[in-house]
């Protein structure tokens, strides 16, 4: 999905309709300075179409680039740009643009949505959390939270190799299962505890807690087609998930020997 921003269409168009106005009729011969004027503006029509997937319209203005070298009539040039502007417009119509609000926008564009850190210590997870980021702000909240589960999924492997339990790529580490074995771990006298949680113990209780306030806000660890989620259900999820993955990345990480 190619970025959009309305203001660009704006600024353009309304610089070329001010050109096209001054042309209309006029006999005049183009100066210097306005024929270096429209050369940039046809530029900025190339961009703005190679960006939004105007491809006929983008052919269109390289050929009108070409003739404004030497083209020296004021009315021809103002003819060709109006053409152009009403090019892009036809190809626009066939194009359904989407609207993220001011407030979203960040969940789209921005990359480490979670962290540096996070981004560091989990990579496997990085494309999870930018698609999970991408259709929270569209929107498609359940969506947003299947991709969250899946980002659940690294950081529980590697809990779960903490506990001495490592986790077959195969099966699905739900984080009930994870958290009962945390509770279980934490309830240990101190000297039979495996020597991670031994070593980190207020690392590893805070890490439970983390797990514990997922739980919160998933309701439901199992994933069910008749179960979908609004706006402010997948936001809490997300800022569960993402404690839980902060957390763990002050310690913890993909590849570290345990």
């Amino acid at each position: 999905m190619k970025d959009f921003y309305a203001s660009q269409w704006i600024a353009m168009t309304s610089s070329v309709q001010v050109f096209v106005s001054v042309s209309a009729g006029s006999k005049a011969e183009i100066t210097p300075q306005q024929r270096i004027e429209a050369l940039d503006e046809l530029r900025r029509m190339q961009e703005f179409c190679r960006d939004g997937g105007l491809d006929v319209s983008g052919i269109m203005a390289e050929m009108v680039e070409e003739n404004f070298r030497t083209e020296t009539r004021h009315e021809y040039v103002g003819n060709k740009l109006l053409e152009l502007l009403q090019r892009m417009h036809d190809e626009l119509s066939l194009r359904l643009v989407f609207q993220i609000p001011i407030a979203k926008a960040k969940y789209y564009k921005e990359k480490e949505l979670f962290s540096a850190a996070v981004s560091l210590a989990f990579p496997s997870a990085i494309v999870d959390i930018e698609e999970a980021g991408k259709c929270f702000a569209l929107g498609r909240n359940t969506a947003c939270v299947f991709h969250l589960m899946r980002v659940m999924e690294v950081g529980l492997h590697v809990l779960g190799e903490t506990l001495g339990d490592p986790i077959d790529a195969k099966t699905n580490p739900t984080w009930e299962r994870i958290l009962h074995k945390c509770d279980e771990e934490l309830k240990k006298n101190y000297a039979d505890r495996c020597s991670q949680w031994k070593a980190k113990g207020q690392f590893f209780s805070e890490a439970t807690a983390n797990l514990r306030a997922v739980k919160d806000a998933w309701r439901n660890p199992t994933l069910h087609v008749d179960i979908s989620y609004d706006e402010d259900k997948a936001f809490d999820v997300w800022n569960a998930v993402r404690g839980f993955m902060k957390h763990l990345a002050t310690e913890l990480n993909e590849t570290l020997e345990l």
